[in-house]
């Protein structure tokens, strides 16, 4: 799940990755049937902070298995990590 701003997911994102951009302590989930609570979310950002904050807001939403990854897609890309861009549809 990408919490980034829609500029941001536009420019590179992850294969797959939902869109749901946090801002202000408010998690927007753009497309909710794509996401189910009962399963794994992996929740990221450009460097690490935004996604890590957007955490508590997921479990509010329900979701009990949240993994982050650290330090975000900047950390990802630079390794050599595949990502897709457009707006994923």
């Amino acid at each position: 799940v990408d919490v980034r701003p829609r500029g941001s997911y536009e420019s590179a994102h992850l294969a797959g990755a939902v869109h749901a951009p946090f801002r202000g302590g408010e998690l927007t989930i753009m497309d909710p049937a794509a996401l189910d609570p009962e399963k794994p979310v992996l929740v990221y950002c450009d460097g690490g902070y935004r996604s890590r904050t957007a955490i508590p807001a997921f479990k509010a939403a329900g979701f009990q298995e949240i993994y982050h990854l650290h330090r975000g897609i900047l950390s990802w890309r630079l390794r050599g990590g595949d990502y897709e861009t457009g707006d994923g549809n």
